[in-house]
């Protein structure tokens, strides 16, 4: 029953101001403040966090200190889940996960959005468009496409 929302808040905050069960934000676009705002009195609020492809020290410490800032702020509705942590504690229950899901993919009880297909060559110019989050979606490389 998981929806995913658009990554532009003011096309869905007001539709669910105060009625989630549950919200996971991998962004952290405006410090989690419309995710929590979201939540019902019950609510949970899963921060994602993850490491940055480039060591950038002012970015990481941006994302954790928010969620850390919501955690102190919001209590118990706050929890945090680091996927490269994860797959480190527990590698066989994550590549069990994955064959899961490519099964629910394989059966089409999974429908991933897939805005392309992309050649090896065309990575870098996807990547600019993917991180200025112009395109909803998800690229799929195939290298031997030309």
């Amino acid at each position: 029953g998981a929806i995913p929302l658009p990554i532009s808040i003011d096309e869905w905050l007001p539709a669910f101001a105060g009625q989630m069960d549950i919200v996971v934000d991998a962004y952290c676009i405006d410090h989690y403040d419309a995710t929590v705002n979201c939540l019902n009195q019950v609510g949970k609020l899963v921060c994602i966090r993850s490491r940055p492809l480039v060591e950038e020290q002012d970015l990481v410490w941006h994302v954790d200190a928010s969620a850390d800032r919501i955690a102190r702020f919001f209590g118990k509705m706050i929890c945090t889940y680091d996927i490269f942590e994860s797959w480190e504690e527990n590698l066989s229950l994550c590549k069990n996960d994955l064959c899961h899901l490519f099964d629910m993919l394989h059966q089409g009880r999974v429908k991933p959005p897939i805005a392309d297909c992309i050649s090896l060559s065309k990575v870098a110019e996807t990547q600019k468009v993917f991180e200025a989050r112009r395109v909803q979606g998800f690229f799929v490389c195939k290298p031997w496409l030309k």
